[in-house]
């Protein structure tokens, strides 16, 4: 599932108009909340939300599945480009990427790692990161909302609290184990 949206954003990439489907503080259209991630301003800005996406979407999918998965970028569409609004209505740009979602859903999964303080570190150097950063053109409550939305979701979800391993590891371990 991961796959095919990732497919999806290279196809509306070369497709979609940013200025159409991108979220314009000044005219809000209710869908664009939902659009503003297909769009992207340029290849890098592309790639390199792809390989985010595209990791986390894969953690994501291997602990929760593809049922959950297009419900959890759905909302974190909606949630990542309600917060960067929120934050900045006066904005005269178009918010645009997926990137608030991409850090969603390495939120979810960094929290639901082989130990949450090893989740706990790859949240906070994520949250200190966006802090730190102040250049212009960057969805910085994006990117904090969409962590901490990933966050919240794996802490209130059970299967964090369930002694399951994370990533497929369980594969490993079982392989690793002798044969009775």
């Amino acid at each position: 599932m991961t796959l095919l949206l990732s497919l999806l954003l290279v196809v509306a990439f070369f497709v979609l108009n940013p200025s159409r489907w991108g979220i314009h503080p000044s005219a809000l259209e209710p869908s664009s909340l939902w659009t503003h991630t297909l769009v992207h301003l340029n290849g890098m800005h592309l790639s390199t939300n792809l390989l985010t996406f595209g990791l986390g979407g894969w953690c994501f999918e291997r602990r929760w599945g593809a049922r959950a998965l297009i419900p959890f970028v759905l909302g974190a569409c909606a949630v990542t480009g309600l917060a960067e609004l929120g934050a900045n209505p006066d904005y005269s740009g178009c918010i645009i990427g997926v990137s608030g979602v991409a850090c969603a859903l390495l939120g979810a999964s960094a929290a639901c790692s082989r130990a949450m303080a090893a989740g706990s570190i790859v949240l906070g150097l994520g949250l200190l990161g966006q802090l730190a950063l102040d250049e212009p053109g960057i969805a910085h409550y994006a990117h904090l909302s969409g962590l901490l939305l990933g966050w919240g979701w794996a802490l209130l979800d059970h299967v964090c609290i369930a002694d399951k391993p994370a990533l497929g590891l369980e594969s490993r371990e079982r392989d690793a184990q002798p044969a009775p």
